[in-house]
């Protein structure tokens, strides 16, 4: 299902299966929605799950401006849940997507009927201005590998280093099924492109600890 956001933002959301009222499934950050296929699985026997790929990830559209503030993955996932049409509504939120519910709960109270946030990401209220400069994740995200000649080679690299190698077998899998798409020499490309990730860890609008 493509879903409009702001920023120019065409968002997907991908219908996973199961029966049930909807439950909604949101990734960290660098990954996509159906990365998480192997939790789908456990949760379709209570629900009908669905996952988004927040902007610039997967298969939804960057933003206009490269404008990856926390307030647009916000309108993200609430543009995400007025399209399933289900308010309250279940979700998971790993990493990224954990922080992002927090702030769309506290944008739209009652968006949230419950929540499991695996590492939500919420930091510190600091007085004055941040530390100003790229950060360690950012770093790491730059450096990564944004090519493979196939899917097979990125599934080997990924499962012999960390931190992907800590992932269950399935959920590695579905990463790098989902996560990359055909290049234009023939090889596989991160549908997450390593700056635009880097640029998701870099953004303001991050919930603190005094906001959630």
């Amino acid at each position: 299902m493509d879903v409009l956001s702001t920023d120019d933002v065409r968002l997907a959301v991908h219908d996973l299966g199961g029966d049930g009222p909807p439950f909604l499934l949101c990734h960290a950050t660098g990954f996509c929605g159906p990365a998480y296929e192997p939790l789908a699985a456990e949760l379709a026997g209570a629900f009908h799950v669905w996952a988004i790929d927040f902007r610039g990830h997967g298969d939804s559209t960057a933003p206009a401006g490269d404008r990856f503030h926390w307030d647009g993955m916000t309108d993200d996932l609430l543009a995400a849940v007025d399209a399933l049409g289900s308010t309250p509504i279940d979700v998971f939120g790993h990493s990224l997507g954990g922080g992002v519910a927090m702030l769309a709960e506290h944008r739209r109270p009652g968006t949230l009927r419950t929540a499991y946030l695996f590492e939500p990401i919420v930091i510190p209220a600091l007085e004055g201005p941040r530390p100003e400069g790229p950060q360690f994740m950012s770093i790491a995200a730059r450096r990564r590998r944004p090519s493979f000649p196939t899917k097979a080679e990125a599934l080997y690299r990924y499962a012999s280093r960390p931190p992907l190698d800590e992932l269950r077998t399935s959920a590695l899998y579905a990463y790098v099924e989902h996560g990359f798409a055909d290049g234009p020499d023939g090889g596989v490309v991160l549908k997450c492109l390593p700056e635009h990730e880097a640029l998701t860890f870099e953004a303001d609008g991050k919930p603190t600890l005094d906001t959630v």
